[in-house]
């Protein structure tokens, strides 16, 4: 028997038809396929619900979607846009999705803007070893469960600006080119940006981390900038290489391991708290 939500065989698929599933119920599992066309989530009818107010006033009506079931591809390439937002401002209407099942997008190639802007995840995201060739926002997400972006390349940099991680998130291995925007962001849990390479300035201003987090092997190539941020459970640049870097006002906790650190630029750690005085070694 040969399920109908499997694309092995053919090489394209309309987004239409893609869409169309989703609507009827069916889980999505795509592997080794060509998607044309845009892949917006926020067309779906089904699953719709409606409210007065949104996040930007009182008169905009709010409808979010929810998509209930698994979505997997595998080693495909999207043509299109991924839209997991929308604003009409004709009609003042604001669209957002949530994804209550696992999402899977791992070898995959991304050609146009992925947007998932106020989006919420609540299953397992894997987006292994992908590539963005254009803009991708995850801005104002919430990420219930692990999140997974090993070795993924961003290459007209990332927005996770005001994103929430509730579990574990990996980094590991990522590059991004431009901007990395991780400014308000909160991690609740452990993070790990081990062998990951910031080609433009990495910007975690303000950000929360209230796990572990790890920066062992990471080569910054542009500002690295902690500004405000909080470590409450110890960080690690252990053998990692930056540029000019920003620690001023930052909140350290233990521990702290900046063994085999490479700064090529200037360190600012005016009115950083906790450092131990992890910044009186001369090395650097």
């Amino acid at each position: 028997m040969i399920s109908a939500n499997f694309a092995f065989a053919q090489n394209t698929v309309s987004a239409d038809e893609i869409l169309k599933k989703i609507d009827s119920g069916e889980s999505i599992s795509y592997k080794n396929v060509t998607i044309k066309g845009d892949l917006d989530f926020t067309t779906l009818k089904n699953n719709v619900e409606k409210k007065g107010g949104s996040f930007f006033n009182g008169d905009d009506e709010k409808r979010i979607i929810t998509i209930n079931q698994k979505i997997e591809f595998d080693n495909c390439n999207f043509q299109g846009k991924i839209i997991g937002y929308d604003h009409n401002d004709d009609d003042d209407i604001l669209f957002t999705t949530k994804f209550k099942n696992n999402v899977n997008f791992n070898k995959c190639s991304f050609n146009k803007d992925v947007t998932f802007k106020y989006s919420s995840f609540y299953g397992l995201v894997n987006i292994i070893e992908s590539t963005f060739e254009d803009e991708v926002e995850f801005k104002y997400t919430n990420f219930d469960s692990n999140v997974d972006f090993t070795k993924s390349t961003f290459n007209e940099g990332a927005n996770f600006k005001y994103t929430n991680f509730e579990e574990k998130v990996s980094f590991n291995g990522a590059t991004i080119t431009n901007e990395a925007l991780f400014k308000y962001t909160n991690f609740e849990d452990d993070v790990r940006f081990i062998g990951s390479t910031f080609k433009g300035d990495a910007v975690f201003k303000y950000t929360n981390f209230e796990g572990r987090i790890n920066f062992e092997k990471s080569t910054f190539e542009g500002l690295a900038e902690f500004k405000y941020t909080n470590f409450s459970s110890g960080v690690s640049f252990k053998d990692a290489t930056m540029q000019d870097v920003d620690f001023k006002y930052t909140n350290f906790s233990s521990p702290l391991v900046f063994d085999g650190l490479t700064v090529n630029g200037h360190i600012e750690h005016k009115y950083a708290n906790g450092t131990n005085g992890i910044f009186d070694k001369k090395e650097w």
